[in-house]
């Protein structure tokens, strides 16, 4: 049964599988990956690991061509593996009798399989190995390195680095022989089996982690052509056709001429040349060994070929002064820090952020902390006496809340006390819960505690918000909210959910939880050491962390209780980095230091090679960040990444930004107004930097300058003479302006000189002042071109860089009523062309502003129509698009069910009709005076609402078209697709 809001509702079907199987016919990929669904059903904390092995896998067959299907557990039992040639378990456990006979039967039939760090039974006994237990390294760095042997296959690398924590004994049976061992950071042979192979595949000691992913695959793809030699050809002709695939150059040719402009402003490029020549070289002998079928000698040049090109420009890139540039590490089992140290300072960095304590634990000489599991030493005063001697920052980092690092003994004495968090449920977490005024003492202690034992440059929260949405509930946190709100809940904890009378203060109350801490600790550690800085680790998006972990980190800066702010931006996309980096800024407002969080080697980012480290550091600078942090310090980044940074991008060493002279900007006498003006306009500065300073000595003067800077932090111009400045006097610059369309900042740079007769540099820059063009102009002031009428079918536009763009691309192209086209971002050229928009979410979190949205409203009073996705309805800091139609979100709920509602725009029969979309939550909305709500969730509240406005039409839907449960693109549903169709319908009837 159909219907439609146009022409009577269409009804909307069940949600089809997250992994669809093949159709009968068809030709089937030769590889298929096996998402462990059993292991992450039975074990939550795994659960994120399941996804995460499995990404790495399929990025490295990415890279040699080796195409490749995903499926889980539950569709191997239906004949998922069935066409297939070769089967990998990235992490599996908990497989069902069905599941190993249908493995069995894949092996008989002449499949092969890749196993990793399972127990599995049949998949062992199929391999032919026995194992003994996990066994951590016998020291850092000993499971570094997978290095292969004689019996391994032809065309594997000698050594693929993985850095993994844990190995399975393997002991070969009677036909299974060893093609690999685990080599440590110095590619010592460790005589610990890494890698089994018999006649029916592979079995692997640990999980397959990030970095080293070209390498990776091309073990793969040895591993794999073993056995099916035929793959080989069509990997190899992908690999020399990607030999130009470098991150920020959009061809071969793109980095010649990198190297011509480089050499044309005076620059040393004589080691880009040669490097550039050599590619060229490989480059030829890859294409030649190819057309003799020589494909693993083919494959070995054009290997050479794209790190050759790779590495010729790591010299292009440049430096800068006055910047962080950090990294993250665990700190407590390092054995040598003054190596550490070398590293870094060799390759110009000047901080290090090491992880030492948490609230059950620490690993150093704590008044305040029980020593944590691992101690060994007092690991924060090796790490300061190896950094002082390479002038390096020591940040100390830590964990705040979550009890990572805690004995057994300690958690039970926590639990004891009623000093655990609890979820919705009851739950007990495994963190303390911040209400409580005993963990709330400890917290601030702690950090406290090093800042004044230790003669540290700063002090690092990190974990400093709520496990997730679902926390805490306890009953001190109802107490103490009913104190703190001066009211009365009686319906704990329903009243303060989503959708619940009491939401709206119980999510400011939590908020403040964790902001008290952070007050708390820069008022006692400032009062303690002036010179201190306070740091923060956060989240990549502001606006939705501040709803979903109580993390607000705009406020803490707006505040001035936080010094620096490290959002883990942690992205494989530099398209992600952007916005979100954008973000940032635009909310810092220059009150803290930004330092954006690059994930080299997270689980959620792991990059190919130093190019792309690079290309994300030059955009971070170039949007405003005053420096970077790097997750994680480990082998790969110290071996792979560190010395092709040194070459050009952090090369040479410089000052931090972190500790200046106080200093005010004005423009147009205005310090915290918007800086943001149209291009014919006139800028006057007032710039002001006071005689004093946080540093451990008094200032005696200083020197300074105003420049004119990019938004990148170089500078463009003086534009105001050099002053000195006495102690307690003050420098003062007025300065009138008529900038070009860019975005700049002002900086204030010099060398204080301190009482001690000692100088340093210092750099201080404001916030971004930003000149339009005459389009960015309108949209700014909330002006948008009336959509052209149309001629034909109605033209759609969907932004196809927010969560399920594509995916609703991929469905509404399918639509013979509408022209479908994706569109970078709201502008006056796609407002003039289409009569419908779809607003996504935006994958960086940066939301629908007041002006953006007052732009959107006034464009459908127009005629034009408009549907926003999931956050963009005005939750988690986007600002609601038509508030008469939908006041944006009330809440979330993590749920999939939602129903057709008692509406009059749907026809009785099909009313209450239940549906499941695929993405695992939805937002709730707020119903408008008009709107009407046409899908709502189980208990009744709105979950998609419609209405008209001026001559246009607006929707807002909570959820999500286009995403799996876990936040990956797909092509929507059934069920969702029909929905859209029947929604993207009824907003382009109106042309």
């Amino acid at each position: 049964m159909r219907y439609s809001l146009v022409a009577g509702w269409l009804l909307v079907g069940l949600a089809t599988p997250i992994f669809a199987q093949e159709k009968a016919g068809e030709v089937m990929a030769p590889v298929v990956l096996v998402w462990g669904e059993y292991l992450a059903a039975a074990n939550q904390r795994e659960a994120p690991g399941t996804h995460n092995y499995l990404k790495n896998i399929a990025r490295a067959l990415d890279t040699v061509g080796l195409t490749y299907e995903e499926t889980k557990d539950s569709e191997v039992e239906k004949g998922a593996l069935e066409g297939h040639k070769f089967a990998i378990f990235p992490y599996n456990a908990n497989l069902t009798d069905a599941e190993h006979e249908a493995i069995r039967r894949f092996v008989a039939e002449g499949g092969k399989i890749w196993a990793s760090f399972t127990h599995d039974p049949v998949l062992n006994e199929l391999l032919g190995v026995k194992l003994g237990s996990s066994q951590p390294p016998k020291y850092d760095g000993y499971y570094t390195y997978m290095m292969f042997n004689e019996q391994a296959p032809t065309g594997v690398p000698d050594a693929v680095m993985n850095g993994s924590w844990y190995s399975h004994v393997i002991t070969p049976l009677e036909g299974t022989q060893i093609i690999a061992n685990w080599g440590d950071g110095e590619k010592k042979d460790t005589e610990m089996p890494a890698i089994s192979m018999n006649d029916n595949g592979y079995y692997h000691g640990h999980v397959m982690l990030g970095g080293d992913i070209a390498e990776k695959g091309q073990m793969f793809l040895a591993l794999i052509g073993h056995f099916f030699p035929e793959l080989w050809q069509g990997a190899v002709e992908k690999a020399i056709a990607g030999i130009a695939d470098v991150h920020g150059f959009e061809s071969w040719d793109a980095v010649g001429k990198a190297i011509e402009q480089a050499k044309a402003e005076g620059r040393d490029v004589a080691l880009a040349q040669e490097r550039f020549s050599a590619a060229g070289k490989a480059r030829a002998a890859a294409e030649d060994l190819f057309k003799q079928e020589k494909y693993s000698e083919a494959l070995d040049q054009a290997n050479a070929a794209k790190q050759a090109l790779r590495s010729a420009t790591y010299p292009l890139a440049r430096s800068r002064e006055g910047e962080l540039r950090a990294v993250w590490m665990s700190g407590g089992g390092v054995e040598d820090w003054e190596a550490v140290m070398q590293d870094l300072a060799g390759a110009g960095f000047n901080a290090v952020f090491p992880s030492l304590c948490d609230a059950g634990g620490a690993d150093y000489e704590s008044d305040v902390l029980p020593r944590s599991k691992n101690y060994t030493r007092d690991q924060l005063a090796a790490c300061i006496e190896a950094a002082q001697k390479y002038n390096i920052e020591v940040h100390p980092w830590r964990i705040n809340w979550r009890l990572s690092r805690a004995t057994d003994e300690r958690k039970a004495e926590l639990r004891e006390a009623g000093r655990l968090s609890k979820s919705k449920d009851g739950t007990d977490g495994d963190w303390l819960c911040p209400s409580d005024e005993r963990n709330f003492e400890l917290e601030v202690a702690a950090m406290v505690e090093m800042a004044e034992k230790y003669p540290v440059q700063g002090i690092h929260f990190d974990y400093i918000r709520y496990a997730n949405s679902n926390f805490c509930y306890c009953e001190k946190c109802h107490k103490n909210f009913e104190r703190d709100a001066q009211v009365k809940v009686a319906n704990w904890p329903q009243d303060v959910l989503a959708g619940g009378p009491q939401y709206e203060a119980f999510q400011d109350w939590r908020r403040e939880q964790i902001t008290r801490v952070v007050r708390e600790v820069h008022k006692r550690a400032h009062a303690i050491r002036p010179d201190i800085v306070v740091s923060a680790a956060v989240f990549s998006n502001w606006p939705s962390s501040r709803v979903s972990i109580g993390q607000d980190a705009a406020a803490w800066a707006k505040e001035g209780i936080v010094d620096l702010l490290m959002p883990m931006t942690y992205t494989d996309s530099n398209e992600r980095l952007s916005a979100l980096t954008e973000q940032h800024v635009e909310l810092n407002k220059g009150r803290a230091i930004l330092g954006e969080g690059i994930g080299a080697f997270s689980s959620h980012s792991q990059f190919t090679g130093p190019d792309q480290l690079i290309q994300q550091i030059e955009t971070a600078r170039g949007l405003g960040a005053d420096g970077f942090c790097i997750f994680h310090y480990g082998a790969g980044l110290k071996a792979g990444f560190l010395p092709a940074l040194a070459e050009g991008c952090t090369g040479p060493r410089t000052f931090t930004p972190m500790l200046h002279p106080p200093a005010t900007f004005k423009v147009n006498g205005d310090a915290e107004g918007e800086w943001t003006f149209g291009p014919k306009a006139k800028q006057i500065i007032e710039a002001t930097i006071e005689g004093s300073g946080p540093w451990p000595e008094p200032v005696a003067s200083l020197d300074a300058t105003l420049i004119l800077q990019g938004l990148d932090g170089r500078d463009l111009r003086p534009v105001g003479e050099k002053q000195t400045v006495a102690q307690g006097r003050s420098g003062t610059w007025n300065v009138e302006l008529a900038l070009e369309p860019a975005a700049y900042r002002l900086a204030v740079s010099g060398q204080v000189k301190l009482a001690d007769g000692s100088t340093r540099p210092y750099i201080c820059r404001s916030r971004p002042l930003r000149i339009l063009t005459a389009d960015e102009q309108a949209l700014h002031e909330g002006k948008l071109p009336a959509p052209e009428k149309a001629t034909g079918k109605p033209r759609v536009g969907v932004l196809m860089d927010g969560y399920g763009g594509q995916g609703m691309i991929t469905a509404l192209q399918k639509m013979q009523q509408i022209q479908v086209e994706g569109v970078p971002g709201i502008s006056t050229e796609a407002a003039r062309r289409c009569q419908v928009l779809v607003v996504t979410q935006a994958r960086s979190g940066a939301s629908v502003d007041e002006s953006l949205a007052r732009a959107l409203r006034n464009w459908i009073a127009a005629g034009g129509s408009v549907l926003a996705t999931h956050d963009a309805v005005g939750y988690r800091g986007y600002v609601p698009i038509a508030p008469e139609v939908c006041e944006g979100g009330a809440g979330h709920d993590r749920a999939t069910s939602v129903v057709v509602a008692d509406s009059p725009l749907v026809p009785k029969e099909y009313r209450g009709a239940v549906f499941d979309h695929a993405f695992f939550d939805h937002i709730i909305l707020r119903t408008g005076d008009k709107g009407q709500a046409v899908v709502t969730d189980e208990a009744g509240k709105p979950v998609v609402v419609v209405g008209q406005v001026g001559k246009g039409r607006y929707v807002a839907s909570g959820i999500a078209f286009g995403l799996n449960a876990d936040t990956r693109e797909q092509e929507p549903t059934d069920g969702e697709a029909d929905l859209l169709h029947e929604l993207v319908l009824w907003l382009a009837s109106a042309h």
